[in-house]
């Protein structure tokens, strides 16, 4: 019996089937680039969790809103062999959650780089009286 593995394939507008498997990502849209880069730069790990995926997968897509056209509103669909497949629509209390998770990190995020300038000036500061 051949073990069935997942697989990632992008239909296009016109039918046409292409298998983005051994990417472990795909994306479309205006922000596809964007989101792409975003997973490549933050060393995406397919082996991860379904929970850390969803939000790998909404921090990829809130950083390729800031691309001109990117909407604003985000649908999941989250399919696991066995397991019940669930969507999160954008006007779920869910979806809210997970915005909510997200603008968190980002404080957190904001914060640190925050701290971490102000170290950073000190070296820049020494470097001035030399």
């Amino acid at each position: 019996m051949q073990k069935k593995e997942p697989q990632i394939i992008f239909i296009n507008e016109s039918g046409e089937c292409f298998n983005q498997t051994e990417n472990n990502h795909h994306a479309i849209g205006s922000g596809e680039t964007f989101s792409d880069i975003f997973f490549d730069v933050n060393q995406y790990d397919p082996c991860c969790t379904p929970e850390q995926g969803l939000l790998f997968a909404f921090r990829a897509k809130k950083s390729a809103e800031a691309h001109i056209g990117v909407g604003k509103n985000t649908d999941v669909l989250i399919i696991e062999c066995g397991k019940k497949t669930i969507f999160i629509s954008n006007e779920s209390n869910e979806m809210r959650k997970l915005e909510e998770i997200y603008k968190n990190e980002r404080n957190i995020i904001n914060k640190l780089y925050n701290e971490n300038a102000e170290k950073t000036k000190v070296i820049i500061d020494v470097l001035r009286k030399k």
